[in-house]
């Protein structure tokens, strides 16, 4: 992706995130990411063969998972359907840990037979994707609904681990795992 693309998804991407959560939260959410170069160059993915993990992934992948997940909420029934803005809200920023979990793999070995192009950065707690998310979130001040907040909660949670996320989860939930699910699939088809 070069980097016109990048700039361009970011611009979208911080609009997108003015407007739902505040330019003052949007800025503070950006700084604690480590900046915009930094998210605008963050990986979605670790290894190749997710079609997910190179530079600007992060914000482009977010940007589509946002997308699908307002197209199969307008398949739902009416009385079934979630607010698009919590539809956006929860798909762009559900992420944000990964900007400051990853980091390039500089192991050639692991990159070349392994295809992990990136690795873990070190940190003192074990927290997951989602959970780290929301910990960004609560230090910037962002106000979820309690709708929002599970579906960050349970966004990198398999069904069979989590039995909350199996059998309890709202519909916004519902939406954006099976957005997260379509982009995933697309990225690995890509890459084949």
């Amino acid at each position: 992706m070069n980097d016109d693309i990048k700039i361009n998804n970011y611009t979208n991407y911080k609009r997108f995130l003015n407007n739902l959560i505040g330019e003052e939260n949007s800025d503070k959410v950006i700084a604690l990411l480590g900046g915009e170069e930094k998210v605008i160059n963050a990986s979605f993915g670790m290894s190749l063969d997710s079609g997910s993990a190179y530079p600007g992934a992060f914000v482009y992948n977010s940007i589509m998972i946002a997308e699908y997940a307002k197209k199969l909420n307008e398949i739902l029934p009416e009385s079934m359907r979630v607010d698009n803005k919590s539809i956006y809200r929860v798909a762009l920023l559900q992420h944000i840990g990964k900007v400051v979990m990853y980091t390039e793999n500089d192991n050639e070995w692991e990159v070349k037979n392994r295809g992990f192009a990136y690795k873990f950065i070190d940190q003192n707690t074990a927290l997951r994707c989602g959970e780290r998310a929301l910990f960004i979130l609560m230090q910037a001040g962002v106000v979820l609904t309690e709708d929002e907040f599970e579906a960050i909660r349970i966004v990198d949670k398999s069904k069979e681990d989590d039995s909350f996320a199996k059998f309890y989860s709202n519909t916004l939930a519902f939406v954006i795992r099976q957005a997260n699910e379509f982009v995933s699939t697309i990225n690995k088809r890509e890459v084949k």
